[in-house]
């Protein structure tokens, strides 16, 4: 079993923290940015703490929940067959923080948690989920003012309208998507995660190479890779009606890619964010410039493979780097609606 801490240093997360860490207080001003995490919800976990009356990076008064649609509240029930607890998970990875036990990529980042599925594996069967996590995704663009969007989830086989449709809105806002390349489908990347429009994570192991490889024709699609097996991560479940509140080792998936690049996006922009604001005047260009500064700035993988233009997350080289200079920047005009490859 690899450092719990393996995948904070493997990208670089610790040296950016010094970068916009305010030397006094330990904190990092995210100024406007918010991650909206869309996945099973969220429990009152210590990690992202206090739940005391206190304030915390936690945004939940918003009308959240696309599951239980008479439900308020994001919060995750627990007791369903699928995924109970992944969006605890995963939140913990990518903006969690508990000194003295573990600390998120993007700690105590403002995030509105969304409630939108009980699977991550996204199927016909639970098409009505496919939906809501495009309703969730215009939500984060039009109601919450989210600047990102994590999306830990996937379906291998199929592209949908509704879906697509979103993932292009929130692009023409310059909203940045993010979303798992998948893990166990060997010959496919996922949707959302395979729109070009969004920026696709792919996982590696602590030895730094490719974690459950995808085929070559399909390596195209991965804009970045990180963190995706052995990760140390926050847990909730139920226990006779009970929430219990547990810390585990090895947690695997690149769910935890997508948390550390989410998170990745949300430092780069509040880092950035006057520099961005002045030297693009079209909002697509922020998500271009992401990705362009990705794989510019990506420490190269243990080994090399064919077709692929990237290599691992590092987050200090990607705060330090210039933006690049709008007319370097292409706009993705494949609308993701009508992607079918």
């Amino acid at each position: 079993m690899s450092n719990r801490n393996w995948h904070i240093r493997a990208i670089n997360a610790d040296e950016a923290w010094k970068i916009m860490m305010d030397p006094e207080t330990g904190e990092i001003d995210y100024k406007d940015v918010r991650i909206a995490h869309i996945d099973t919800g969220y429990t009152e976990h210590p990690v992202f703490g206090p739940w005391n009356g206190e304030p915390n990076s936690l945004i939940t008064d918003q009308w959240t929940n696309f599951v239980e649609t008479d439900e308020r509240s994001p919060k995750d029930p627990l007791d369903y067959s699928g995924f109970p607890g992944h969006g605890t998970r995963i939140g913990s990875v990518m903006y969690g923080n508990l000194p003295g036990e573990m600390r998120g990529v993007a700690p105590d980042c403002p995030v509105v948690p969304y409630r939108a599925t009980n699977s991550v594996i996204l199927s016909r069967l639970v098409n009505r989920h496919v939906r809501a996590i495009g309703k969730a995704i215009r939500h984060a663009v039009d109601a919450t003012d989210c600047s990102v969007v994590s999306m830990s989830l996937g379906t291998p086989t199929f592209p949908v309208k509704n879906l697509g449709r979103a993932v292009d809105y929130a692009y023409e806002n310059g909203v940045i998507t993010v979303a798992a390349s998948g893990n166990n489908v060997s010959d496919h990347v996922t949707y959302p995660g395979k729109y070009y429009r969004s920026i696709c994570a792919g996982g590696i192991g602590p030895d730094r190479k490719i974690w459950r490889e995808h085929a070559e024709n399909y390596r195209p699609h991965i804009d970045i890779f990180a963190p995706a097996d052995d990760i140390y991560r926050a847990n909730a479940k139920l226990e006779y009606g009970r929430v219990v509140s547990t810390y585990r080792d090895g947690g695997d998936g690149t769910s935890y890619a997508t948390a550390c690049t989410a998170a990745a996006a949300a430092l780069w922009l509040a880092h950035r964010s006057e520099e961005i604001e002045e030297k693009y005047d079209q909002p697509w260009m922020t998500i271009e410039a992401f990705r362009a500064l990705l794989k510019s700035t990506a420490t190269p993988l243990a080994e090399t493979r064919p077709g692929v233009d990237t290599g691992i997350l590092n987050i200090a080289g990607l705060l330090s780097a210039e933006l690049p200079e709008p007319e370097s920047l292409q706009c993705e005009d494949r609308l993701a609606a009508r992607q079918r490859h």
